[in-house]
């Protein structure tokens, strides 16, 4: 499973909050949830109702062994596990990994951007 958020760079935020509070601030919730399964699913920059010219910019399925994510031509991937992001230039299986928070941001992670959590469900393989 996948959950929504919108995330703001901590430099971004307004001056004057604590760096816990801005750690916590830089995450607004979507309403998104989108659960993979065998069949492909693309991301999006922005939801394309929200903004007609916005594109694709990976593709994500469960596959053997985990969550297989393709990026997309030009995008800009990149998965984060803990306090550091890695980019995702190319295909690319992701193990699971239940009781870690992981994040695939969509977008360069030094601008506002759409990341989605992923879950791992009892099961999922």
């Amino acid at each position: 499973t996948l959950r929504g958020y919108l995330y703001v760079p901590p430099g971004m935020l307004p001056e004057g909050m604590t760096d816990e509070e801005r750690q916590r601030e830089c995450w607004t919730r979507t309403q998104d949830v989108v659960v993979v399964s065998g069949q492909p699913v693309e991301l999006w920059e922005f939801p394309p109702d929200l903004n007609p010219h916005c594109r694709n910019v990976c593709t994500v399925r469960l596959s053997e062994g985990g969550l297989m994510v393709e990026p997309g031509p030009y995008a800009e991937v990149s998965l984060q596990a803990g306090a550091r992001a890695v980019a995702i230039s190319r295909p690319q299986r992701l193990a699971p990994a239940p009781g870690t928070a992981q994040y695939l941001h969509l977008g360069p992670t030094d601008r506002p951007h759409i990341a989605w959590r992923i879950s791992w469900q009892a099961g999922e393989r």
